[in-house]
């Protein structure tokens, strides 16, 4: 939420006081660009155990399948967007557009995600993150 609350004045610093209508949906795409490439070289260069990098691997795999954390995120960036501008007063298409885009998809995202993780046991995500043998 923060991330979403914030991205408006960053994208006002970095673009300018009145920047185009496409900084804000661009400024979007390369943070989230930056939150999935800056954690990938921190596993790279940080090092971590076996067992560390074993439950990251069986996660990044549900993730893979359902992109369940990617949908929450989104979701709530757009609610963090949502809180801005009703704070701020500056209502601006592109705004409330970005913000619908990620409230909406996000949304529809974490009730696929919630069908799904209902069917399956705790033993089974246990077992996915490689955190109890077979």
């Amino acid at each position: 939420m923060a991330i979403g609350f914030v991205t408006p004045s960053l994208t006002s610093v970095v673009w300018g006081e009145d920047p185009s209508d496409w900084a804000l949906p661009g400024s979007l795409v390369g943070t989230l660009l930056m939150l999935r490439v800056v954690p990938a070289v921190v596993r790279k260069v940080v090092p971590f155990s076996a067992h560390v990098r074993a439950v990251w691997a069986g996660r990044r795999q549900i993730a893979k399948r359902y992109d369940s954390y990617q949908w929450r995120k989104l979701f709530w960036i757009g609610f963090g967007l949502v809180l801005y501008t009703a704070f701020s007063g500056q209502v601006s298409t592109s705004r409330a557009a970005t913000s619908s885009l990620c409230l909406l998809a996000g949304g529809l995202g974490l009730a696929r995600w919630r069908v799904v993780a209902s069917q399956w046991t705790l033993r089974q995500f246990l077992r996915i993150g490689n955190a109890i043998p077979e």
